[in-house]
């Protein structure tokens, strides 16, 4: 909806535009070009992408776009905390159940309740229409069959075009996008009218003006609430005449033109009133303005030069553009982004702009005095409240979903809230409400925010971008993952960048694996490998095996986990499966388990450094590895 927003924002300001300067643009650049850059409007209209021209004048956007890759790894539920462990983010993988904010789930049902009716609206419309066809005959006159014949073959259409009156009062139309049918009012027409009319209805089946228009329809269907796209759809209606006007007097003499425009006079003086989907003299035929617009672009002789003037429209649609949030499209293939991380960028760069100085000392402050690798609540979560707080998160990542006030950090008048002092979640004995759920995520993500970029700030050590090469970084991310996973990388799509003095990612590589085709929050398997300073952290991530595989890590089960020497074997093995004989001992890591924590991270210390190996619970199937070389 947010994007919907934004389109209806802009293609709104281009229509304005456009409509403001109709006179000047049809007199200066003539009604063909008005008629095509209306295409230009409808696709402000419908398309939600954009290249950025503005990260090549400022630092900050350019460094912004080069950080995109950074924030999957909130989506793949891991970000690198102070100590270059893994830290969990979410320890649940997020539902499709639809929450929202009750405000903005009552405007979007209104928005599909104004589709519909709109949809249905022109759907009726188009029937009475075609109702209105019964009242026409095949015309056999063999002067008229002659003439269409050799219009036809003057205008290169091989298509046979039918001849059809119609006892109404009506104008010459045309109709049908595969199979055209002209429609005749019955009366005699001479000859010379006849053809000027066959021509004029015959340039827009050419053209398939009528799939134009249905475009035209559909984006104000869309944008049913917006007015400015009907007078968008009027306005395309009126610019296809001067257009098909324009072209089809183009090559006539001075005297066949004084005889095209009388003939249009005398053919609208016959109508009845203009339709969505046929084309013909009636367009607006009761504004005098429009008619006084065809008859000068009938008249006007000159040769427009329009190569400038849409080049600049094109350039002015593209610099408005980046001023609205929509996804990024960059030229440049390290930067390439997918849907899914342009979404969570879009969080860090709300959080950088929203976020005090003194909110980053609150949370540095708490996270100080407490594990935040842990929440102390008053009481757990239930299986309801997980699967609704799942769902909130993913509306929250992908659909701007977000609380309408912050998470107390005090006893008041809410009754969720964290004691500041002692570090507990004080959680009410009923279930919490979509809005107090909406301000834990956005919490623990401001959490998340703030200390990833406190350990980048504490990291010093800066690699030569030349010590390693992208095909030596894919090469060892493709040796971990095939040796850590057993899976075949050839069958994965693989994206490597390299971040220096970045924010949030360590500096040095960040290569992504990934199956070829999936969308957000894939059902196979995903990779992502850091490469650092020397040291590689190899993680993986599924939905599907989340779902069906992994449970939560309760009180009862914490005992039992820490008593279970299986766990400390597992990651000993998997260690020494790099190859590594110098293991000093092995211990648990990261024990604060809560209810929404899935694995278990065993810390490996060998002579240089040690590993953090991360396992799935229950069955304790590798979930990520991390060497720390000190």
């Amino acid at each position: 909806m947010i994007n919907l927003f934004y389109l209806t924002i802009l293609g709104s300001l281009l229509s304005i535009f456009l409509i403001a300067l109709k006179n000047t643009f049809i007199k200066k650049y003539g009604g063909v070009w008005y008629y095509y850059i209306w295409i230009l409007v409808l696709i402000c209209y419908c398309f939600p992408y954009k290249i950025d021209i503005l990260q090549y004048f400022t630092h900050e956007i350019q460094y912004q776009q080069q950080s995109i890759e950074d924030t999957a790894i909130l989506n793949n539920t891991l970000f690198h905390s102070e100590n270059n462990t893994i830290v969990e983010l979410e320890q649940n993988d997020m539902s499709s159940t639809y929450h929202t904010i009750p405000l903005k789930q009552v405007i979007y049902n209104i928005y599909i309740i104004g589709f519909f009716a709109c949809f249905a609206y022109y759907i009726y419309y188009y029937i009475r229409f075609q109702r209105t066809l019964k009242n026409t005959t095949e015309i056999t006159n063999k002067q008229y069959i002659h003439c269409i014949k050799a219009v036809c073959s003057e205008m290169n259409i091989h298509k046979t075009v039918t001849l059809k009156k119609s006892i109404l009062p009506i104008s010459p139309i045309s109709i049908g996008i595969w199979k055209p049918v002209i429609i005749l009012p019955d009366i005699d027409f001479n000859i010379t009218d006849f053809t000027m009319i066959l021509k004029h209805e015959l340039t827009h089946y050419k053209r398939r003006d009528m799939l134009y228009r249905l475009f035209a329809i559909f984006i104000h269907i869309i944008h049913w609430f917006n007015p400015i796209s009907y007078f968008t759809l009027l306005t395309i209606q009126e610019a296809c005449e001067y257009s098909c006007d324009e072209t089809v007097t183009k090559n006539m003499n001075t005297d066949n033109k004084i005889k095209y425009g009388n003939m249009l006079l005398n053919q609208i003086q016959c109508s009845q009133k203009r339709n969505l989907f046929f084309y013909g003299f009636a367009e607006n035929h009761k504004n005098k303005n429009i008619l006084r617009r065809r008859i000068t672009v009938i008249k006007n002789e000159k040769k427009y030069k329009r190569v400038v003037i849409t080049l600049f429209c094109i350039f002015a649609v593209v610099f408005c553009y980046s001023f609205f949030d929509f996804h990024t499209i960059n030229a440049n293939k390290n930067d390439t982004i997918s849907y899914e991380n342009n979404n969570l960028i879009h969080i860090n760069h709300h959080f950088a702009k929203t976020l005090t100085e003194h909110q980053f000392k609150v949370i540095y402050k708490f996270t100080d005095n407490f594990n935040n690798n842990v929440d102390n609540v008053t009481r757990d979560l239930t299986d309801k409240e997980l699967q609704r707080l799942n769902s909130l998160q993913n509306k929250y990542l992908y659909y701007d979903i977000r609380p309408e006030k912050e998470l107390p950090l005090e006893a008041g008048t809410q009754e969720f809230y964290i004691g500041f002092n002692n570090g507990i979640y004080h959680y009410p004995e009923r279930e919490l409400t979509d809005e107090e759920l909406l301000q834990l995520i956005d919490w623990r993500l401001k959490v998340n925010y703030a200390l990833s970029l406190r350990n980048i700030e504490q990291n010093t050590s800066v690699p030569n971008a030349n010590d390693i090469t992208e095909a030596e970084a894919i090469a060892i991310a493709k040796q971990n993952v095939e040796h850590l996973f057993h899976t075949d990388t050839n069958e994965l799509q693989i994206n490597a960048t390299f971040y220096q003095n970045s924010n949030i990612q360590p500096d040095g590589w960040f290569v992504r694996l990934y199956p070829k085709g999936d969308m957000p929050y894939e059902l196979n398997w995903n990779y992502a490998v850091w490469i650092s300073r020397g040291n590689v952290e190899t993680v993986r991530s599924s939905q599907n095996y989340h779902i069906k595989q992994t449970k939560n890590i309760d009180s009862s089960s914490k005992e039992q986990i820490l008593n279970d020497k299986t766990w400390l074997d597992k990651a000993k093995s998997i260690v020494e499966q790099q190859g590594r004989t110098d293991i000093q001992y092995v211990s648990f890591t990261n024990t604060n388990f809560n209810t929404e924590k899935i694995s278990v991270d065993i810390k490996v210390v060998v002579n240089n450094g040690y590993y953090i190996v991360s396992l799935y619970y229950p069955d304790q199937s590798l979930k990520g590895i991390s060497h720390i070389i000190t």
